[in-house]
């Protein structure tokens, strides 16, 4: 069998797991704070297995408010896509509904991250992804860059470095697809080998939202449903720590000045390695990459 073949049979295999989750009661969610036990039952899920279930995170007027902004600016985009894969990416700027503390410094999730990522981590990208009715299993793959060789054979024993958290606007079903985890696989070298545990589909609803180790496999399930499945998702790194694999053409992050003057110091803290120098860099890499070749030679000698 070649190698190609054997992955997608070791990716085929459902796994025996039980969905790694916790619950947000309504005294922690009028506290804003997890009780002790609740949060190092997380820290111990979300250790072991590399992604977490937390439900009941937002409210249902919360989720209204998401959803009618996300479709609103979108609406040109969620109206038909030519995608191949049938699940066309943006970035979500950071305005309205999104430019607040409950999404970008949730004091519920907030400790989780800290966690993992250490209390200065960042908040490295906010997009969406919409997966249409007929959209197929996406590739298989690992959020975060490798640090150091390939197939996750050294990171799998250095510490969390990037997480995401993934918010459904809709329930996520067997249906309408969830992401597909393989536990445990962030601890794993090799994708054959992170593979053979076997994988899980955990449903989300929406008000939930589902936390990722950026080295744990994954893929968005197939969309068997009739109905559209929107998303969007916060990425946190370390604070050392850049990925932009995927950005080439957007933005990791929209943020307009005026946005980020309203923001809480602790968002403006989060968000505040993109107004640097390295930020501008990338921004004037991005302005070369849309130029024609003619162009970029006359503009930028040192290309």
């Amino acid at each position: 069998m070649q190698n190609l073949d054997r992955i997608e049979a070791a990716a085929s295999i459902a796994g025996k797991h039980e969905v790694s989750s916790i619950s947000v009661s309504d005294a922690e969610q009028a506290a804003g704070r997890l009780e002790d036990d609740n949060l190092e039952r997380a820290k111990a899920l979300f250790a072991k297995n590399g992604y977490l279930r937390v439900e009941n995170l937002f409210s249902a007027e919360q989720m209204r408010a998401f959803d009618h902004q996300y479709r609103s600016r979108n609406a040109k985009l969620l109206s038909a896509t030519n995608k191949a894969d049938k699940r066309p990416l943006f970035t979500v700027p950071i305005e309205g509904v999104f430019n607040d503390p409950a999404v970008l410094n949730n004091t519920l999730v907030e400790p989780i991250l800290a966690n993992f990522l250490g209390p200065d981590y960042i908040i490295a990208a906010v997009s969406a992804v919409a997966s249409f009715p007929g959209a197929p299993d996406q590739h298989l793959h690992r959020d975060a860059t490798q640090l150091f060789g390939k197939d996750n054979e050294v990171d799998k024993d250095v510490p969390t470095y990037s997480m995401t958290m993934l918010v459904p606007l809709i329930d996520f079903t067997t249906e309408t697809g969830c992401t597909r985890v393989w536990p445990g696989s962030h601890r794993i070298g090799g994708r054959e080998e992170g593979l053979a545990v076997g994988s899980l589909d955990p449903e989300v609803k929406a008000g939930s939202v589902l936390l990722t180790d950026g080295r744990v496999l994954h893929r968005g399930a197939a969309n068997r449903s009739t109905r559209l499945r929107p998303l969007f998702y916060l990425t946190f790194h370390r604070a050392w720590y850049r990925d932009f694999w995927g950005y080439e053409n957007r933005p990791p992050l929209i943020l307009p000045e005026g946005e980020f003057r309203k923001m809480a110091p602790t968002s403006q803290a989060r968000v505040g390695w993109f107004r640097d120098r390295y930020a501008k860099v990338r921004r004037k890499y991005w302005l070369r990459r849309m130029m024609p070749t003619a162009l970029r030679m006359k503009l930028f000698k040192d290309i």
